[in-house]
C-alpha cells in the first residue's frame, strides 16, 4: 500500500514520479541512503503505477530485476522516483522504475517490477482495458 505521502504526478505518457527527501532514519552505516529504503520507495511507485494504470486490479510485487545502484544520496538529498508500465500479460505487468537526483536529474538506479493481479492470493487475468 502507499505510504501516507501524497500521490505521485503522472505524465502525458503514462509515466509516474514522486519526490522523496533522504532524512536520518534512511541513512546506512556509511551516511548515504540505505539500499532498503529506496527499494521500498521503487516498490510504492511500482505499486501506484500499475494500479493507476488497471484500477479494476489488486497488484502485489512478484519480483523486481536487478537493482544496481548508481550512486548513494545523502541527508538532505531530494530524488525523484519514475515508475511505468511498459508490458501487460494476462495477470501481470512489468513496470520500469527509475531514481534520479531531483536536482540534476543524473540517474540513481533503473529496475523493473513485475506485478501479479491478486484474488485471496491466486494470479487472475488483468481485465481488458
Amino acid at each position: 500500500m502507499p505510504s501516507e505521502q501524497n500521490l505521485p504526478s503522472v505524465s502525458t505518457d503514462g509515466t509516474f514520479s514522486n519526490y522523496f527527501l533522504v532524512s536520518h532514519k534512511d541513512l546506512n552505516h556509511a551516511g548515504t541512503l540505505f539500499g532498503g529504503a529506496m527499494m521500498a520507495w521503487a516498490d510504492e511507485l511500482a505499486y501506484i503505477a500499475a494500479s493507476l494504470t488497471y484500477p479494476d486490479c489488486d497488484f502485489v510485487t512478484k519480483v523486481f530485476e536487478t537493482f544496481d545502484f548508481l550512486a548513494g544520496p545523502a541527508r538532505g538529498a531530494i530524488i525523484r522516483i519514475d515508475a511505468k508500465v511498459v508490458s501487460k500479460g494476462r495477470t501481470s505487468v512489468r513496470v520500469r522504475v527509475s531514481g534520479y537526483w531531483a536536482a540534476s536529474g543524473q540517474p540513481i538506479f533503473t529496475t523493473h517490477a513485475v506485478m501479479v493481479n491478486a484474488k485471496e492470493g491466486q494470479a487472475v487475468e488483468i481485465p481488458a482495458e
